[in-house]
């Protein structure tokens, strides 16, 4: 053990170095910077020098032997191959995560599928990249919410979707050149997130669609589902990522996951924060600003970001409540269609089975003060 944290204290030191060093220059693309690379690789030490023993419990359906029997060059390019979400790993979790479709699953469908896709979120991208270089508050550096109720949302789409489909080009490039050049099956690399009909609750938006890169660090506090799992299959399980568990764990047991996972979570969002608190006090140095001062007044943006993802465990447990309470009332799980939210708002009308055995408003003043029955002849346009 003291072996691992010498090792582990090697790796942060030279962690916090490189986070003092790092500058791309955009502010947008360090804080990014800060979160995916520092931030995993934070968690990620603590997870494989403290807190597992990744030779052992670690198994990669390509194994032929225990990764702690191979030499040692070999064990560095296996555990080189762990990945956030466990494609092909004993702690895949894969119920949460959408397969290949069964008709991408040949090389060359593959790889056309993926070109497709690739050129698609391409060709949005530049678009949604026009509207931010038209846009004055994109330019400004202004708060993105500060414009109109509408011109808000399609900040927020447009924000999200640049994220979203930059990441999911650089991941698709990396599929078709992995899976063309036959190092991989097609099987192996999944989509990078989940489908968008996933998203309908938080949970299931951060679970099923958003975390799918990092699921593996942010649960590395536990509680653990897969820690005594020693068996992997080469192919995931048929059918989409919205099929129930069916070892539904406690109540407590899932906050307790999902508050962990967001505490890791504020916390690889604040390695971005301190890479742009690194930036502030960089170039207030380079202006002669004397950043030590106590009359200095320079921003402090350390811990900006982690106040979004604490709150989401309450946002979760609030909808978990609201939904616990519209099941008492006879709603049934899972995505709602137009005759949902009819059902809900007019119950009335669906009292009974066929069609609604009661009469809309519309209905009722029509026939009583102009003798027309509506409802058979916009029945019998509709069916025709």
């Amino acid at each position: 053990m003291a072996w691992r944290v010498s090792g582990w204290s090697i790796v942060m030191a030279l962690t916090m170095w490189s986070m003092t060093a790092a500058n791309i220059g955009n502010p947008y693309l360090d804080h990014t910077l800060g979160v995916w690379v520092f931030g995993t690789l934070i968690l990620d030490s603590v997870r494989m020098l403290l807190l597992t023993q990744p030779l052992r419990e670690f198994h990669h359906i390509s194994d032929k032997v225990p990764a702690h029997q191979l030499p040692f060059l070999r064990r560095f390019f296996w555990i080189m191959g762990t990945t956030g979400r466990g494609i092909g790993w004993s702690f895949e979790d894969k119920h949460c995560i959408r397969p290949v479709d069964v008709r991408h699953r040949t090389r060359a469908s593959f790889v056309a599928s993926r070109l497709r896709g690739i050129i698609v979120l391409y060709i949005v991208l530049d678009i949604t990249h026009i509207y931010s270089l038209c846009n004055p508050v994109f330019l400004s550096g202004a708060p993105i919410a500060e414009q109109g109720y509408f011109v808000k949302c399609i900040n927020f789409l447009v924000y999200f979707f640049t994220g979203y489909a930059s990441l999911t080009i650089v991941y698709d490039i990396m599929a078709v050149v992995a899976v063309a050049t036959n190092l991989y099956q097609p099987t192996l690399w999944p989509s990078p997130f989940g489908h968008v009909k996933d998203a309908y609750t938080i949970r299931r938006y951060w679970g099923r669609v958003w975390h799918q890169f990092t699921r593996y660090q942010l649960t590395i506090f536990g509680p653990h589902r897969w820690r005594k799992q020693h068996a992997v299959h080469a192919t995931p399980p048929s059918g989409s990522s919205t099929h129930a568990q069916n070892d539904r764990e406690p109540w407590a047991r899932s906050y307790r996951r999902i508050c962990n996972a967001f505490l890791c979570s504020a916390f690889m969002h604040t390695c971005g924060d301190v890479i742009l608190q690194i930036k502030i006090w960089r170039n207030a140095s380079s202006a002669g600003i004397d950043t030590l001062a106590l009359e200095t007044r320079i921003p402090n943006v350390i811990g900006f970001s982690a106040p979004f993802y604490l709150l989401q465990p309450v946002g979760i447990l609030v909808e978990d409540a609201a939904m616990a309470i519209g099941r008492r009332l006879g709603l049934k799980a899972g995505t709602w269609s137009y005759k949902d939210a009819n059902r809900a708002a007019y119950p009335a009308l669906y009292e009974g089975s066929g069609r609604a055995t009661a009469m809309t408003t519309v209905e009722k003043i029509t026939k009583r003060y102009f003798g027309v029955d509506l409802a058979p002849p916009l029945s019998s346009w509709l069916a025709g």
